[in-house]
Parts: structure tokens; sequence; C-alpha cells
């Protein structure tokens, strides 16, 4: 049996299968680093592309309750190149704190207006009103029926408890859309953005409803504030007809 030979007739080792081994899983190693880094390298890109001026996608998250308002808005040609989550407002702010979204609005409940911190632009005053079907009365010796959204339940049961108003929930749901549904059986009354009541729901003014205070709602945009898309996203967001709003100055 001859040895193995190089081309200039010498004789050579063989290599073992370890050594083989060894010397492949040196390469694997080393391309699966690179790989890593090429990868993050890309999402780094992507998260930063959006209202930095840079043409990227743009990431939208907004709370249920105000997603008919953005998806109505006249000026809705915004949503040609963007993405929008419509979450309850907590899950919404900590996609803002995750870089998984680029702006942010919510209601300030909680310590959202922390978090949100210097990327807070905008605030709003947003109008809360009582919503009925056309058949439903409201009886004075009876408690109140309702129809809630686990996430907004506070903004009604407090106003009621100050008032020493009885209520009854005749239905919760687990999205925003859904109170609407339960409202439309003309057998409980919701508390809703007043601009959002529209036919053939009616606005409820019976006496017997306690008033609903305004609350805010929070505008937090990321990225770059002298870029043209970063001042388009502003603009449009801040212009809902709300209640009255009150621009902030990013420093």
């Amino acid at each position: 049996m001859q040895k193995p030979r190089d081309l200039d007739g010498n004789d050579t080792r063989v290599k073992s299968d370890e050594t083989a081994s060894t010397n492949l899983a040196e390469v694997g190693r080393h391309l699966l680093a690179r790989a890593h880094q090429i990868l993050a390298e890309s999402d780094k890109r992507l998260r930063s592309s959006d209202t930095t001026g840079q043409g990227g996608p743009l990431r939208i998250g907004i709370s249920s309750m105000l997603l008919n308002f953005l998806v109505d808005h006249p000026a809705n040609a915004l949503l040609d190149h963007a993405s929008v989550t419509s979450d309850i407002c907590s899950k919404i702010v900590k996609a803002f704190d995750d870089d998984d979204v680029d702006v942010a609005m919510v209601l300030d409940v909680k310590n959202h207006r922390s978090t949100l911190g210097d990327d807070l632009v905008a605030e709003f005053d947003i109008e809360f009103a009582w919503m009925k079907a056309e058949a439903l009365a409201l009886e004075p010796d009876e408690p109140i029926p309702l129809a809630t959204w686990p996430p907004d339940q506070h903004i009604i049961l407090n106003a009621l408890s100050e008032e020493g108003r009885t209520y009854k929930v005749m239905f919760t749901g687990p999205d925003y859309a859904s109170k609407f549904t339960a409202v439309r059986s003309g057998k409980c009354f919701a508390v809703v953005p007043r601009n959002a009541i529209i036919s053939p729901f009616l606005e409820a003014e019976d006496e017997l409803l306690p008033t609903i205070a305004p609350k805010k709602i929070l505008l937090a945009v990321r990225g770059d504030p002298h870029s043209p898309q970063f001042k388009q996203v502003v603009s449009v967001l801040s212009s809902f007809h709300l209640a009255g709003i009150q621009h902030m100055q990013r420093q």
C-alpha cells in the first residue's frame, strides 16, 4: 500500500477524524458568530429607520379605544407604509419601551408618562361620554346596567363610586369593539370617547348618569425631531378632533 504523497512527491500525514472534526467545529463556531452579528446589525438598522428620516417603515402603537380616530382620519395616507399595533395602553407602552414600535399613543394612566420620558412630544385632553342604543331608558331606582372593557373600567367605576350610584355590569369583553356590540343590544350603557359616538348610537344625557372627567392622551415618537417624517407623524397624530391639545417641545 502506497503512502499518500503531496504534489512534490513528499510523504504526507493523514489527519485523524478527530482533528478534522475539531477544525470543522471551529469553522462552524466562527460562521455562527458572524451570522448572529449580521442579524443584530440588520435588526438595529430596521429599528432606527422609521422616524429618523431614513425613510423606513413606520411602526405605530395605539390604544384600542383610539384606533377608529386613526383609521378614519382624513390624513390616513400616513398608514400607507406603516404597520399599526392596537392593544391596551400598558402593552403599547411596553412595546415602545422595548423599541418594538416607533410611535405610542395611549391614555395617561399608571406610570406611562414617566416610561415614555423624553420621547413624549404632545398630549391631548380627551372627553368621555355615556353611550346607549336609542331604545334604552334609565330607571331611577335601578342599578345602571353597564358594558365595560377591563382596561377602562376604572374610568367608569370611579365616577359611579364618587356619585354613590349603584351599577350592574351586564357585559365585559376582551376587546374594545365588543363593548359597542353589547350596547347595540339595547340593554346597557357604556363610556367611550365622545367623538366615537356615531349612528346608530346616541349620547346618553340622563342626569342620573355621573359626568366623566376628561383624561389625557399621550403621544410619544422616537427619532430625529428635525426629520421631515418625524414632523409629519407628530402633525398628523396631533390633529385628531378631540377636546384639545398641548404640544411639547422636544429637548
